[in-house]
C-alpha cells in the first residue's frame, strides 16, 4: 500500500529560510510533495545547490540569503514572488548556534546568535507580510526546546 499524499498546497508559493538540512530540508521536500512551489535559502551555496538538485526544478528554485542582513532577507522574499508570483507561505528556520559557557563564549557569537536567530526572523517577516497579506497566508516560526529549557553550554542559543 503506497503512503497517500495529500495536495494541501498545490498552487501556493513558500520560502524556507534555512533550508539545506535538517527541518528545512525536511519541509521543503514535504512541501514540494504536496504541491508547492518553493524557494530555499541559506548562506552556503554548496548546500543550497545539493538540495536543489533533489527538486523538480520548475517548483524550486535557491537564494544564497544570509537572513542576519536584511537587505538579503528583503531580496530572497522578492526573489520567491518574481520567480513564483506570489508568496502564501514564509518558514522561518534559519539558525545558528555556539557551545561554550557563558564566560567561554566570545560576545561577537551573542551578535551572530542574535543575528540570525532573531533578526533574521524579524527581517523575512517585514519583507514578507505585504506579500502574505495578499494570499491570506501564514507564518511558521521554527524553534528550539533549548528556549523552554536550555542546555549545557548553550546559554546563547537558549535566550
Amino acid at each position: 500500500m503506497s503512503k497517500q499524499i495529500y495536495q494541501r498546497f498545490d498552487g501556493e508559493v513558500a520560502i524556507v529560510m534555512g533550508a539545506p538540512s535538517g527541518i528545512g530540508t525536511a519541509t521543503a521536500h514535504r512541501l514540494i510533495d504536496e504541491g508547492a512551489k518553493v524557494l530555499l535559502t541559506d548562506r552556503a551555496d554548496a548546500a543550497l545547490e545539493k538540495i536543489l538538485k533533489e527538486l523538480p526544478q520548475d517548483r524550486a528554485d535557491i537564494a544564497k540569503a544570509d537572513v542576519s542582513k536584511r537587505s538579503e532577507a528583503e531580496a530572497a522574499v522578492a526573489k520567491t514572488v518574481e520567480r513564483f508570483g506570489q508568496l502564501d507561505l514564509l518558514i522561518s528556520n534559519a539558525g545558528v548556534s555556539t557551545v561554550g559557557t557563558l564566560e567561554e563564549t566570545d560576545l561577537d557569537d551573542w551578535r551572530s546568535i542574535c543575528g540570525t536567530n532573531l533578526d533574521g526572523s524579524i527581517f523575512a517577516t517585514k519583507a514578507a507580510l505585504p506579500h502574505l497579506k495578499k494570499t491570506r497566508g501564514n507564518i511558521v516560526y521554527t524553534a528550539s526546546i533549548s528556549g523552554v529549557g536550555g542546555g549545557k553550554n548553550r546559554f546563547f542559543y537558549g535566550v
